[in-house]
């Protein structure tokens, strides 16, 4: 008897630990985030939290700012007083800060807009590692069982989904220096899609809470920039080398038959960028713009270096705003629908002003009726 309690006490103690563990160092979430963010670096909470609309994202909505009276004026005719239109972009910010953001607010603005994809992955969020468990973790959230079950009880979060370590965020923004292996990049972009789609989902879902509107602005993509960095299951020891002669022949305006020879590589070595950028650029070489442009966008996805927003983003916020029937601008078609026939962008990242006055153009109308409503 004596042995039996005895042993009785030891497991008690162990599930004690174990629970105390579980509730203690992992973080309550209806989403299987691989990372712990306590807090996050807030500017000008109390004048945001007085805005009628709220512009949020990272570096694409800061930018915004250039274009925020010529929005002010166009949004507003019909009322006494124009519309309190504030932007509340940050550059570098990933949106899992923003999201942060918002729920520190304590009187929201009726209309947000977000405008960002581009900067997601500035700082480090996930460790390569738990790849696995993310899947594991995803398929947990995607059972609607398990899910309802999270939702009515978010602490069962703690239960369901598990990581072998969790990024722990600070609350100041810090870059991720770390230069990882192209084969290991490759698995940072899906772990990052995954999670962005998951932080968007959450985004909708705290704009319901909150009883907040929301509209979500695609990112315009550079079809005209190169990609920065190939995957490595996509090259050769020759692919390099045809590709300078393939390129120098699209110069010369032998476009035709290195479009042919391109084609070809394509087919023998699929996921190559900077194949599908010479196959784009030949093509818009001989005025082929609109498939030029499929072309090029479709390369967007196999830069393996990070450092803009792609064609993977692109669709995850129409394909999100088409299913939960959020107001889209699409600004990446709004600024791409004149591809090849003039200059679009000021530099890599940023559209040309006169473009930004053709989104003011589409999203005025939307906030002024919104507001009329």
């Amino acid at each position: 008897m004596k042995l039996f309690i005895k042993t009785l006490f030891l497991i008690i103690i162990a599930v004690g630990g174990y629970l105390t563990y579980l509730y203690g160092t992992k973080p309550t979430s209806i989403y299987p985030y691989p990372y712990i963010l306590k807090s996050t670096e807030i500017k000008s909470l109390a004048s945001m939290e007085t805005a009628d609309v709220l512009i949020i994202g990272d570096r694409m909505a800061s930018h915004l700012k250039k274009i925020n009276n010529e929005l002010v004026k166009n949004a507003s005719p019909g009322f006494s007083q124009d519309l309190k239109i504030l932007n509340w972009g940050e550059k570098n910010e990933g949106l899992h800060r923003t999201i942060k953001k918002i729920k520190a607010l304590k009187a929201v603005p009726q209309l947000m807009i977000y405008h960002g994809a581009s900067e997601e992955f500035y700082e480090k969020k996930f460790y390569l590692e738990e790849n696995k468990n993310l899947d594991a973790n995803l398929k947990k959230y995607n059972d609607p069982k398990v899910l309802s079950s999270i939702i009515s009880f978010p602490p069962l979060s703690k239960y369901f989904y598990s990581y072998e370590r969790y990024i722990l965020l600070e609350s100041k923004l810090v870059k991720n220096i770390v230069e990882l292996p192209v084969i290991k990049k490759q698995i940072q972009l899906e772990m990052g899609y995954k999670i962005f789609q998951g932080e968007l989902d959450e985004l909708i879902s705290l704009s319901k809470e909150k009883r907040f509107k929301l509209f979500l602005i695609t990112t315009p993509i550079n079809l005209s920039i190169p990609p920065k960095e190939t995957c490595t299951n996509s090259l050769s020891n020759s692919l390099a080398a045809e590709h300078r002669t393939l390129e120098k022949m699209i110069k010369a305006g032998q476009t035709k038959q290195a479009f042919n020879e391109l084609k070809k590589i394509g087919e023998t070595i699929p996921g190559n960028a900077h194949n599908y950028f010479l196959l784009g650029l030949s093509l818009k070489m001989m005025g082929k713009f609109q498939e030029a442009r499929a072309i090029l966008e479709q390369g967007t996805a196999f830069d393996c270096f990070a450092w803009r927003s792609n064609i993977v983003f692109n669709n995850i916020i129409r394909n999100t705003a088409y299913l939960q029937k959020i107001p889209l601008i699409d600004f990446d078609q709004i600024v791409n629908e004149h591809f090849g026939h003039k200059q679009l962008f000021e530099d890599e990242i940023f559209p040309l002003k006169e473009l930004y006055s053709l989104l003011v153009n589409k999203l005025a109308p939307k906030i002024n009726i919104f507001f009329k409503d």
